[in-house]
């Protein structure tokens, strides 16, 4: 698979971005906007101006390849070393971990071999789960040698943060108990969309979820939707975290013309930085998967969030009034 010309070296620039805050959101971003360019009147003006913006290619960058700069002490390493230096984060060898690795078995057995922790660990931001499906969703579009070993490098970057044994992320056991249960997965929707979190991240990672549901077991699918309700069932304190969006009686058409004239809509409003482009793709895609009641409650989100003003400081941190 190839991105469209407009792309350019997107891709390599975006291999190269890491993460400010903690994990890279660029490879995220650049998916969600080759998505959102197949809308009606998304422009390729837009396009070429949001691949600019916070976390996209405003990220920190790295020139090479950490893993050509690392030697071990011995000839050969076995696979389960390999996989303990990456869950483990031990750097700088888990660069040279990644890299051996995706030489070894491929980039996609790499980041397959985490997939159930990613499940493991959904909370909070999701972004276990989120990005992790980042790096399995750019596969297809590496074509070298050196795109593969750029992006197992920002992989073994976001194990450190997400997925590894230290927890810098909590870890919530499987409830196989869940199993048993019936879950009113409408009312839970229903939460998460009334309350989708700071930047939309618990909307996010629903969508993911329900794009990836095929690939879930029954206990995984339930585990995780109950960690994004439970989520959504916080009080933080904080506005940004705590937004509420009411919904209301679905009216008039609700086709996908609607959906995506109020996604331009939205892009054309909303903060330019990478949270706004990876919730307008989530939105798309929950559409999707949802009925009518849900799909009105998207456009509020919409509305909402496309209003939401963002202010940042010099070196691009937010400003803490914008959480309180």
């Amino acid at each position: 698979m190839h991105f469209g010309a407009i792309y350019g070296d997107a891709l390599d620039q975006v291999l190269r971005r890491g993460g400010f805050f903690a994990e890279t959101h660029s490879i995220k971003g650049l998916l969600a906007l080759s998505r959102l360019h197949e809308l009606p009147g998304v422009e390729d003006e837009f396009i070429e101006d949001a691949l600019h913006w916070n976390q996209v290619f405003d990220a920190p960058v790295t020139d090479l390849l950490f893993s050509d700069h690392v030697r071990l002490h011995r000839d050969s390493v076995e696979d389960g070393h390999l996989q303990a230096l990456i869950r483990g984060a031990v750097f700088p060898l888990s660069y040279l971990a990644g890299a051996t690795w995706t030489r070894r078995h491929g980039y996609t057995h790499l980041v397959e071999s985490l997939a159930d922790t990613a499940i493991e660990r959904v909370g909070y931001l999701g972004h276990s789960w989120t990005i992790w499906c980042s790096f399995l969703e750019i596969e297809p579009y590496l074509h070298t040698d050196t795109q593969m070993i750029f992006a197992a490098e920002r992989f073994v970057e976001f194990c450190a943060s997400q997925l590894s044994t230290p927890d810098w992320t909590p870890a919530y056991p499987i409830d196989f108990s869940l199993a048993s249960h019936t879950l009113e997965e409408d009312e839970m929707i229903s939460s998460v969309l009334s309350r989708p979190g700071f930047y939309g991240h618990r909307l996010i990672t629903l969508a993911y979820l329900c794009k990836y549901r095929a690939r879930l077991s029954t206990d995984q699918w339930k585990h995780s939707l109950k960690r994004m309700y439970d989520e959504s069932q916080k009080h933080t304190g904080s506005a940004a975290h705590d937004m509420q969006v009411h919904n209301s009686d679905p009216s008039g058409s609700l086709d996908d013309r609607v959906i995506a004239s109020a996604t331009v809509q939205y892009l054309n409003q909303a903060p330019r930085e990478v949270h706004t482009l990876t919730l307008a793709d989530a939105v798309v895609e929950l559409w999707k998967h949802v009925g009518a009641v849900h799909r009105q409650h998207l456009l509020h989100v919409l509305r909402i969030y496309g209003d939401w003003e963002v202010q940042r400081t010099s070196s691009g941190e937010r400003k803490k009034s914008d959480e309180g």
